[in-house]
């Protein structure tokens, strides 16, 4: 909705995209497959990362206020896949920042 906000305050005739839709056609489809496939499977990936991380640590800790400590290491080593995914991503940036 915005994006058509946007494109209203701009002087660009309607003929003028319809040319560049029909001379870039293979860009365009890509980039819409983009859109309409890569997109949401990411963000859907990185809720699920983000959301699920959160999650094991408030079971922690609600683990070890009200059970003992086995199930509080339980529920640590849930954790441990996504710090795997975290931690060498991070030294990759730093890598890729530093070299």
């Amino acid at each position: 909705m915005m994006f058509l906000l946007f494109l209203s305050f701009l002087s660009i005739k309607l003929g003028d995209i319809w040319e560049i839709l029909i001379k870039q056609w293979e860009m365009t489809l890509w980039l819409t497959g983009v859109k309409l496939l890569l997109l949401p499977f990411l963000v859907y990936l990185l809720f699920k990362v983000t959301l699920g991380n959160m999650n094991n640590v408030l079971i922690n800790v609600f683990s070890a206020q009200f059970f003992g400590p086995l199930e509080a290491t339980l529920a640590a080593m849930y954790m441990i896949p996504f710090f795997m995914i975290i931690f060498p991503l991070k030294i990759y940036r730093q890598w890729r920042m530093n070299g």
